[in-house]
């Protein structure tokens, strides 16, 4: 049976990968992404592994897998909509939960996510090279941190799968992941320089060896504090450690077989959730007509779709992780990059609009709405939900950095984001994407994985960027002395914007006029 299981793992695992060229190509992107931070994190361990970081080495490392492993099980929720290994799908095969336990085990190994893991402990014994007995005790790490790992990733999904079963549930457990993974990417940045500066200090910095002394007495620690505790020659606390971590592991096994035998007796259904469709204050703000309809038609889809959620939590997080290193490291230039890339990123907002709308476009299409106005109304609805958080990102920067030229900054943002609306309706109606639907939640494969996305994805980008070089001329002209120059760049900027959204609406509707049904095809392919 665990020979089996292995297989179909594997198969499925191959099949995902090399369904179509998209996935190829995403899957070799990712894979380069993959090895170039593997050679970050190897080059990290290689320092650690410095006789000047040895008093370091311990807290560093049991805190890094402590977290890893606590947030490991809810990373694992991002893409619990689709698990190939759910033991409700062998509901109908005459095995016992006992019998299929120990395959779903070694098949998650398998994963993606163990491997992971397991890569990351290999780094832990590596950086443990240059002491024999705390190297001996990180290769032993390995086997039960990875199984650690591997069953609370099961034990979570397993038992939250009649939960996450519900659509609301799936979406506001993803944008929780969102948000952490935001503050994770904020302290990612603020944490190395700290620990930088005191790696060749032999006394680490207390609030490490408290946070990590606190760690190593959780159970997501346990395990990882072994090379740590023989370092100290701490033999008791080895012990101890030890024989906990094993012991978890047995409980947990023992929980996990008991949730799959449960499982297979009543796999559940999941119940399609009723949607009261009712009106908002929103709606009386807006205007009437064919034009509010649709402004209040496209609000609802961003408020209820927690894809486009996301992409919200996007243009929110890339200026946040910029303006940190700004501000603790007193890189001030990164202030002008936030409120830009802001502006810029406005673009694959607005891009990819009908493609999350999916089948249902084909009421657009039999209400006779004109093309243009719906262009329109959908470039509205962006601008109104991206322009205070292009107006935040300004305001923090001239807050910080009061010496720069307003109308210029004006005119290296503004018009910029104006030209990414124009861009993004335009490429929305250019290149569609199959997007999985609403039901399926945050998954890393809501974003789409076709070379149309992709070029689509890297176009409505490049154009606001090419667009804003004539303001950014300017502004830094105006930086440089010239002060006129600044309202020449805001009034540059205003005028290619507006340019670039009227045409970028007019284009966008006169093709959606012609090709309607061609949309309604390319959008609806994953129903098929």
């Amino acid at each position: 049976m665990v020979g089996y299981l292995v297989r179909l793992r594997l198969r499925l695992a191959w099949r995902n990968l090399t369904t179509s060229t998209g996935r190829i190509i995403a899957s070799a992107v990712a894979l380069l992404y993959a090895l170039g931070l593997l050679g970050g994190l190897g080059a990290g361990a290689v320092a650690l592994g410095a006789d000047g970081a040895a008093l370091a080495r311990g807290p560093i490392l049991t805190l890094a897998m402590a977290a890893v492993t606590l947030a490991w099980p809810f990373l694992a929720l991002f893409g619990a909509g689709a698990d190939p290994l759910d033991p409700t799908r062998f509901a109908l095969t005459p095995r016992r939960g006992r019998e299929l336990v120990p395959g779903l085990l070694v098949a998650g190994l398998l994963g993606p996510g163990a491997i992971i893991v397991g890569v990351l402990g290999a780094l832990v014994a590596v950086a443990w090279r240059s002491e024999p007995l705390p190297l001996l005790m990180g290769v032993l790490q390995l086997v039960p941190g990875v199984v650690l790992c591997a069953l609370m990733v099961r034990l979570t999904v397993t038992g939250l799968g009649a939960v996450l079963g519900r659509r609301r549930v799936r979406e506001t457990l993803g944008v929780l992941l969102l948000l952490g993974i935001l503050g994770a990417g904020v302290l990612l940045q603020a944490i190395p320089d700290e620990v930088m500066r005191h790696l060749s200090d032999p006394r680490p910095p207390a609030w490490l060896v408290t946070a990590a002394q606190a760690a190593r007495w959780t159970p997501f620690g346990w395990c990882w504090s072994l090379p740590w505790d023989a370092q100290q020659g701490a033999w008791a606390p080895l012990a101890v450690h030890l024989v906990a971590s094993l012991a978890l592991i047995a409980v947990l096994a023992r929980c996990w077989t008991g949730l799959v035998e449960r499982a297979l007796v009543n796999p559940g259904t999941r119940s399609v959730e009723a949607v009261r469709i009712r009106g908002s204050r929103l709606d009386a703000l807006l205007p009437g007509g064919p034009m509010g309809a649709l402004m209040g038609r496209e609000l609802r889809y961003w408020r209820r779709d927690s894809r486009r959620v996301a992409q919200l939590l996007g243009i929110v997080a890339v200026p946040v992780v910029m303006l940190v290193p700004a501000l603790t490291e007193g890189r001030t230039e990164l202030l002008l990059g936030a409120p830009f890339l802001c502006a810029v990123m406005t673009a694959t907002v607005s891009a990819w609009g009908l493609s999350h709308d999916g089948s249902a476009l084909w009421i657009l299409a039999l209400a006779q709405v004109s093309a243009g106005r719906e262009r329109a109304a959908r470039v509205a609805v962006v601008a109104l939900l991206t322009g205070p958080l292009l107006a935040a990102n300004l305001v923090v920067t001239l807050a910080l950095s009061p010496g720069l030229d307003v109308p210029g900054l004006l005119g290296m943002t503004v018009g910029p984001w104006l030209v990414a609306l124009g861009t993004g309706t335009w490429v929305d109606s250019m290149w569609q994407q199959s997007l999985p639907p609403p039901a399926a939640g945050l998954s890393v494969r809501s974003t789409g994985s076709s070379v149309e996305g992709l070029v689509g994805s890297l176009l409505s980008m490049a154009v606001p960027v090419i667009g804003a070089l004539p303001p950014i001329v300017l502004f830094a002209l105006a930086s440089m002395g010239a002060r006129g120059l600044g309202w020449a760049g805001l009034a540059v900027g205003l005028l290619l914007g507006a340019l670039a959204c009227w045409g970028g609406i007019r284009l966008a509707g006169r093709r959606l006029e012609r090709t309607w049904p061609e949309i309604l095809v390319r959008v609806a392919e994953r129903t098929a």
